[in-house]
């Protein structure tokens, strides 16, 4: 069914074509910036489909076609990598820019995790992200630092098994900057974030460390470890104070849970860098708690295992097939870096009457190599709140819900729910009712995941 078109900024091209070759076939979605199709190359043997990104260039000199012409500029540059969206064409038609994307019809990450494609998963969590790491490295070693990572800006194919990031609208080649609250603040660092201490600079490729931590927990458990990296946050003020608190609001491994404090590491310049990631994520026996320790393990913890079980019907490899499809994307998974090209690629057959251009600073900095330093004097210092709102490219981003705070109860008192219609999850912040009444959901984003965990039940 065709979506309804909600955007200011495009007039409904529906049923034309473009460049005399692509004809835009269904919305797939819209928004204030622009509106997406789905096409087809009518001059294609095989009928390729595209995603046709429609937006209004802007008037010469205005921010609007800075920006837009540096997204642009910046997405084909690392294009060129299988686990990026690829940016095939750009049009120019009239006072309009359409873009010509690989179409990716499996939905976004968001999506798969609420799905409960990775639940209890290893493998499949392992295969999936480190496919997200690659691509982010192909961007930093490209000098490019993306600053918006998150489960919506990451599209699947329709198995969850092959990841590709997308939207560049807040990436920048800015080697160092001092810009604060870019991005969604659910995955921004404190550092960006820029209320419990400000840097007078920093290296925007080390948020996007921090932003893939966030998602990585997001996968293993369909939950965040927090509503905002900053202490007035109760939750991010207890993983300061003790890093193993983790394991008390969420169902995760030791193991797992030792390398997120390597990865919120508040210091952007000794947290770990992607290419240790990359090893210790292959290396993880289990990013899971197990099933011995969650009978002993807090109410919090088990609740949230509880509703992230694994549907019966997801592809999940056979113990007694050791080298099924999953296992031989494992064993081919190579830990050589070197394979990234740092040289620029990407090339686009526009039209010439369209110029991309970047602008600002280009510096790029290679991968850091050896041990971790810390080049700097790292002293937090309090300040005031980053006036305004945080910026990113996309809606605001809900993301999985947050795991919510209980105090530990004995297990022989509280057993494991049977069902997510047997649980009663207190809000952030709330302790279960020692009467047993249930704690009055108070806010929207919760009442939401709810709903949505009971739906993927029935």
């Amino acid at each position: 069914m065709t979506r309804l078109i909600n955007s200011p900024n495009a007039p409904n091209f529906l049923g034309r074509t473009i460049d005399k070759k692509y004809k835009l076939l269904e919305v797939l979605g819209s928004g204030t910036f622009g509106i997406v199709y789905r096409a087809v190359d009518k001059k294609s043997s095989n009928q390729q489909e595209y995603a046709v990104k429609c937006v209004r260039k802007g008037t010469p000199g205005s921010k609007e076609r800075r920006l837009t012409s540096r997204e642009w500029a910046i997405h084909a540059e690392v294009s060129d990598h299988p686990n990026i969206v690829t940016l095939h064409r750009v049009v120019g038609f009239g006072e309009f820019i359409f873009f010509v994307f690989e179409l990716c019809t499996g939905g976004n990450l968001l999506q798969h995790i609420q799905s409960r494609t990775f639940a209890r998963n290893d493998d499949m969590i392992k295969i999936a992200f480190v496919q997200l790491l690659d691509a982010v490295e192909h961007c930093h070693v490209r000098g490019v630092a993306h600053r918006d990572i998150k489960p919506e800006n990451i599209l699947c194919s329709s198995d969850g098994s092959q990841l590709y990031l997308c939207d560049f609208g807040l990436a920048t080649k800015n080697r160092i900057t001092s810009t604060t609250s870019v991005g969604s603040r659910l995955y921004m660092a404190p550092e960006t974030i820029g209320e419990d201490f400000r840097l007078d600079s920093f290296a925007p490729r080390h948020s996007d460390v921090w932003a893939l931590g966030i998602v990585l927990v997001n996968m293993v458990t369909a939950r965040s470890p927090w509503h905002v990296a900053s202490r007035i946050d109760s939750l991010y003020g207890q993983f300061i104070t003790n890093p193993d608190v983790l394991r008390a609001n969420l169902p995760i491994s030791r193991d797992l849970c030792a390398l997120l404090a390597d990865i919120f590491d508040e210091n952007p310049y000794t947290r770990i860098s992607l290419q240790e990631l990359r090893i210790e994520v292959l290396q993880m026996d289990s990013f899971f708690m197990s099933d011995a320790e969650l009978p002993t393990a807090s109410l919090c913890a088990r609740q949230a295992a509880a509703t992230y079980r694994p549907r019966q019907s997801f592809f999940r490899p056979k113990a007694a097939q050791p080298e099924g499809p999953l296992a031989r994307r494992l064993r081919n998974i190579a830990l050589d870096m070197d394979s990234l090209d740092d040289t620029t690629s990407a090339t686009l057959e526009g039209s010439a009457s369209v110029q991309i251009h970047i602008t600002g600073p280009d510096e790029v900095s290679a991968p850091r190599a050896g041990p971790r330093q810390m080049p700097i004097d790292f002293t937090p210092r309090a300040v005031q709140p980053a006036p305004g709102a945080a910026t990113s490219s996309t809606p605001p981003s809900d993301g999985p819900i947050t795991p919510e705070t209980h105090p530990v109860q004995d297990a022989a008192v509280i057993a494991v729910p049977n069902s997510i219609s047997d649980l009663d999850i207190a809000p952030a912040g709330q302790p279960e009712d020692p009467v047993g009444k249930k704690v009055e959901r108070r806010t929207s984003l919760f009442r939401r995941g709810v709903q949505a965990l009971r739906a993927l039940s029935n």
